[in-house]
């Protein structure tokens, strides 16, 4: 009988992990399965090429134009936007700070597994962390003594039952009656794929922005 494979001390069948093979890779892999199987590192390289062309084509900015500031020729770059050339960690953090993009929207396209067991879980946090991304610092000052109460107290299903100051709930009614409920942005997940299509969210602009910013000003 074949010894079980060991990860950080466990079973790797009690990790979710799976053995696979991945192409550049002479030894299998173990991979944590997505939505429809395992999500080559193929697909995901493509995913993150699409949300860099996406992005850059929403700045306006040209291959050319992108390459310069990055400090790569023309050629060098248009690799990553095809899925040519690997798009490693620093590379990406880059084109972020060059694009004004989320790290985690460019990840969540590419890798949505990651971020909850099923695609509507996936789709809700994505939204949810989105949102978050969008509100002024004040606001989110205001929201995370809730979202560790939440957090201590998985069981409840109603801000009411959370131990949260009175003052933050009624700061996030005023809030939340200037503004209105707003859909978040993030593309929805391509079901047939596993990841998702569509671009980074927008940053909140807009009167709804400026009003949330007034109503917190006068109540600090």
């Amino acid at each position: 009988m074949a010894k079980a494979k060991k990860y950080q001390g466990h079973d790797v069948v009690s990790e979710g992990l799976v053995e696979t093979q991945e192409p550049g890779f002479d030894k299998p892999v173990f991979r944590r399965p997505g939505f429809n199987g395992v999500l080559s590192f193929d697909a995901m390289e493509k995913a993150l090429s699409e949300q860099t062309r996406a992005s850059r084509e929403m700045r306006g900015l040209t291959r050319e134009n992108l390459a310069s500031v990055l400090g790569l020729s023309t050629q060098v770059f248009r690799r990553y936007e095809v899925a040519f050339s690997k798009m490693h960690v620093t590379r990406l953090i880059h084109i972020c700070e060059i694009l004004d993009v989320s790290p985690f929207a460019m990840i969540v396209q590419a890798a949505p597994h990651l971020f909850g067991k099923t695609p509507q879980e996936a789709e809700t946090r994505a939204q949810a962390i989105a949102a978050l991304e969008q509100l002024p610092e004040n606001s989110v000052a205001l929201l995370l003594p809730l979202l560790q109460a939440l957090q201590n107290k998985p069981g409840h299903s109603s801000v009411n039952d959370a131990e949260v100051p009175a003052a933050n709930l009624s700061e996030l009614a005023d809030l939340d009656r200037m503004s209105g409920r707003r859909s978040s942005s993030v593309p929805k997940k391509d079901p047939a794929s596993g990841g998702a299509s569509g671009s980074k969210p927008a940053r909140m602009t807009g009167h709804a922005s400026e009003q949330k910013r007034r109503v917190v000003a006068r109540k600090s």
